[in-house]
């Protein structure tokens, strides 16, 4: 990658910048921000390809984790919350107009609680998962117009994330931990198919939107000790080295994948083009980052990438040069 690739720090080194979540439009991203008892949602707007200082959209409880949801409109973000720690999670919904916060119906959270949220990306119905005992998980759907929810999956044992299918009534979540299996539930029938099966274990499964018209591409993480990704056989090979290679994220035209990767020693980002072959580092001005997550934006030209030090965005296009700054 030529020099147009330096990344644009927009959340401060002194701090933790997490769960970076684009919008769908592509025209802004939203973050959490946490350095001591400080706790903030925070929404960076691209003008002309360009992010803005930041704007704080909610100040959260310390110790705040929580992953966001945006609405198909991009005017709702969905998240979970607790008062304190160890208190139990429950959901929420911020107005990105009003800023008013309000609490969604929903079970009576205890235990783990109400602790992770995923909307559908066309239908904006809302996944609502919960511990309602210890080790017993239940899959509920919101009807945020009726405020009202009603289960829709009872598991026999405790999962970390499950989130919509591309198919409408079915759910996708990893299997029983150690969870060497990624399920696919019928919500109608209650049964489950595997659609990966791994001798290591599987987490994090997201959507992907691909041109295939079965819509049924997920990306997730398996994991041991030496990380490796898998794709289909003969869709991208030379991908894994030796050493750790992880946290893979495909472009929404699937033609690119972005991933971590130590085999030059440091962990930098490397982009493998799935056209012609070809592997590409981007190398970072610094060393000793924590890579978190990565996501393309909509239009695939920029990648945000959430670390231990800032969330960064890098300009893959091309169009103009960018340079680390700090925005307090």
């Amino acid at each position: 990658m030529d020099d147009a690739a330096e990344p644009l720090a927009v959340s401060p080194a002194q701090g933790n910048g997490n769960f970076g979540t684009w919008s769908h439009d592509g025209s802004f991203f939203v973050y959490l921000y946490a350095v001591g008892e400080r706790c903030e949602f925070r929404k960076v707007t691209l003008r002309d390809g360009v992010p803005q200082p930041p704007d704080v959209l909610y100040q959260c409880p310390p110790g705040g984790y929580t992953e966001f949801s945006l609405s198909p409109d991009d005017s709702k973000l969905y998240f979970v919350e607790r008062a304190m720690f160890a208190a139990p999670y429950s959901a929420f919904e911020l107005d990105l107009a009003s800023l008013s916060k309000r609490r969604l119906s929903q079970p009576v959270a205890s235990g783990r609680g109400n602790h992770f949220v995923d909307v559908h990306p066309t239908t904006g119905a809302l996944l609502l998962l919960s511990d309602t005992a210890p080790g017993k998980s239940v899959a509920f759907e919101l009807d945020l117009a009726g405020d009202s929810f009603r289960a829709v999956h009872t598991f026999g044992y405790s999962v970390p994330i499950a989130i919509w299918s591309h198919r409408d009534g079915f759910i996708v979540h990893p299997s029983m931990h150690p969870s060497y299996a990624l399920l696919e539930t019928d919500l109608a029938t209650g049964e489950s198919t595997a659609l990966v099966s791994d001798s290591r274990r599987i987490r994090m499964p997201r959507r992907i939107v691909s041109d295939d018209a079965t819509q049924r591409d997920y990306l997730f993480t398996s994991y041991l000790n030496n990380r490796d990704i898998t794709m289909p056989e003969g869709a991208a090979p030379g991908i894994n080295s030796a050493v750790m290679d992880y946290l893979p994220a495909i472009s929404h035209a699937a033609d690119r994948l972005a991933l971590i990767s130590k085999r030059s020693g440091d962990s930098q980002i490397w982009i493998k083009d799935l056209r012609d072959g070809t592997l590409q580092s981007v190398q970072l001005p610094d060393t000793g980052r924590l890579f978190l997550d990565l996501a393309w934006s909509p239009d695939d030209t920029r990648l945000l990438a959430n670390t231990d030090t800032s969330i960064l965005v890098y300009d893959l296009a091309g169009a103009r040069r960018v340079h680390d700054i700090e925005i307090p």
